[in-house]
């Protein structure tokens, strides 16, 4: 798998595991353990994607870091394009911490 399904799998499955809990969520599924926590790990999760979403768009440390280990798992790649790949895919983070706020929002009424 190269740069581009590295990334672009973990914002879309990060996308999609967000939705498939906030439908939990909303059906009222009972987790086991209790119901409780679920709010606030809604919400620390939809915080831990936001922050994601913020630090791609920018050019600091991390995402450098990060571009550079996406550019290195494919050849002819260069740190520019792995922060491209950040900027082109990090939306769908955002869109999981928008479906993960939803979904911490409905669990505080719904638990």
């Amino acid at each position: 798998m190269g740069a581009r399904g590295l990334i672009m799998a973990t914002c879309i499955g990060t996308l999609g595991v967000a939705v498939i809990a906030t439908i939990f969520v909303f059906a009222g599924a009972q987790w086991k353990g209790g119901n409780e926590g679920v709010p606030l790990v809604f919400f620390a999760m939809g915080a831990v994607c936001l922050f994601g979403f913020i630090v791609y768009r920018s050019k600091s440390t991390v995402a450098r870091w990060g571009a550079r280990l996406a550019a290195a798992s494919e050849e002819g790649k260069t740190v520019d394009d792995g922060l491209e790949l950040f900027k082109r895919y990090s939306p769908f983070l955002l869109a999981a911490a928008v479906v993960l706020i939803v979904g911490g929002i409905a669990g505080l009424f719904r638990y």
